[in-house]
């Protein structure tokens, strides 16, 4: 349930719904500016199949269907405001301690990233499986130990290329 009511689209349909005015489809979409129709689709039907929204189809053609928050859905929407209530009321400070952090990883020692280690990712036997390097460690036969870490075409550095500083 958490994550479903912490999902970006999730919080945004929350908000747009919550004054309790119903809407339909198209004006939700133009509200929340960027949400593709599937997107929004799975979204809204999450949301109908957990009670925290009502659809109402009307029979008219062609159809028309409007959302609304039931009960449950005014509760979790009235959590989700005071949440950007709060974002709003220290996006001062929020930003203070952004830019503060960016500033201590400035001046770290110069160099640091080229003691990052060297990570090497090949296509493992063709499966579009990608397996990275992983320093220092080695296999019976002496060969460099790897990890297979999922599907290369995920990852940036496919195809072989390395990912990070090579240290030479």
């Amino acid at each position: 349930m958490l994550e479903l009511i912490a999902g970006k689209w999730t919080m945004l349909v929350l908000v747009a719904l919550e004054d309790g005015r119903p809407m339909r489809f198209g004006e939700l979409r133009r509200r929340l500016d960027g949400v593709t129709p599937k997107v929004l689709t799975g979204t809204l039907r999450a949301l109908e199949r957990e009670g925290l929204l009502t659809r109402i189809l009307y029979p008219t053609v062609p159809p028309c269907v409007e959302y609304r928050l039931a009960g449950l859905g005014q509760e979790v929407g009235g959590l989700v405001q005071s949440i950007t209530d709060w974002s709003q009321a220290n996006i001062a400070a929020l930003q203070a301690a952004r830019e503060e952090f960016d500033e201590r990883a400035a001046r770290q020692a110069p160099g640091a990233a080229d003691n990052m280690p060297f990570v090497q990712v090949s296509r493992a036997r063709g499966r579009g499986v990608g397996s990275a390097v992983v320093p220092g460690r080695r296999t019976a036969r002496g060969e460099q130990e790897r990890d297979v870490v999922g599907p290369v075409g995920d990852m940036p550095g496919r195809g072989g290329e390395p990912v990070g500083d090579t240290g030479q």
